[in-house]
């Protein structure tokens, strides 16, 4: 198991911890943010399990390839109208059971066609997080963007749609924190026989992402105050960060002693990959789209 460092962003931020038997630090790979244009003032709430990583997996001897425990929740309003109707403002919650994030996001997104087949969109996030739990601790900024595009690639219908789902992000992180390591050398379990010292480190760099899926909107083309129901299946993968751990010189601590602390540095960065599934509401006002849907 391992101890903790990471987590968040620059003024849209994230990202260092410790993971003991917990993780922290969550870090998702993908905002799950539909960039497919609404022609009625509304809002979307969404939940799912979101690929990313942890920042914890950078005191750790492996990163954990495949991570998907990552719970996330969103919540984007449309307040806006005229050249600034396609302008979205929200949040989300990002929770990993034991550190959890909130962090704003702004979204812009537009059709690139009259008949709405394809659209693009970009999403700015970012935030600042302290954690600390059982001696081990992290302070971290993360700020990025996300660029999405959107192909619809069966007719429009009232009832279903299926859209392609595709982009990247690039996000910046500055972090710093303290954990504990065991006889491996590396993070460990503070408080455990096994632990042998303490150690602290920094990181900071620039991590890409990319992502593609597949959506399903139900009943996004009636006049109601429900604006549909979409469901998003989604692979994503990208870079991590790693940090490298002193040589213990062969021998360890003498346990009477005072536990010695190590100074960490920024290692190579490292492959994730995961799988996510997402589900959104959309509500808003009642009345017919700018463009009318197919029987």
């Amino acid at each position: 198991m391992a101890s903790r460092l990471l987590n968040t962003l620059l003024s849209l931020a994230v990202v260092v911890a410790c993971a003991s038997c917990l993780s922290a630090g969550p870090m998702p790979g993908m905002t799950f943010a539909s960039v497919s244009p609404s022609d009625r003032a509304g809002g979307e709430v969404g939940m799912g399990v979101v690929p990313g990583f942890f920042l914890s997996d950078a005191v750790k001897a492996k990163g954990d390839v495949g991570d998907v425990r990552h719970l996330q929740g969103t919540a984007l309003v449309e307040p806006f109208s005229g050249w600034a109707q396609d302008l979205s403002l929200g949040g989300r919650w990002v929770n990993s059971g034991d550190d959890a994030v909130i962090e704003p996001l702004v979204r812009y997104r537009t059709a690139v066609d009259d008949e709405e087949r394809l659209a693009w969109g970009i999403t700015g996030f970012g935030t600042v997080h302290h954690f600390a739990k059982e001696g081990a601790s992290y302070d971290a900024v993360r700020g990025g963007a996300e660029l999405a595009m959107d192909l619809r690639i069966t007719p429009r219908w009232r009832w279903f749609e299926s859209h392609l789902t595709f982009g990247g992000s690039l996000t910046g992180i500055g972090a710093s924190g303290q954990w504990c390591v065991n006889e491996s050398g590396w993070a460990g379990d503070c408080g455990s026989e096994g632990q042998v010292g303490r150690a602290s480190g920094s990181l900071s760099g620039a991590y890409f992402a990319g992502f593609a899926g597949i959506t399903f909107d139900v009943a996004r083309n009636f006049e109601s105050i429900f604006h549909g129901l979409r469901v998003t299946l989604a692979v994503a993968g990208g870079r991590q960060p790693g940090m490298t751990p002193p040589s213990l010189g062969g021998e360890l601590p003498d346990p009477q002693a005072p536990p010695p602390q190590w100074q960490w540095q920024q290692g190579a960065s490292r492959p994730w990959l995961g799988l996510g599934v997402y589900l959104t509401v959309g509500l808003g006002r009642a009345g017919a789209k700018r463009s009318a849907a197919a029987p």
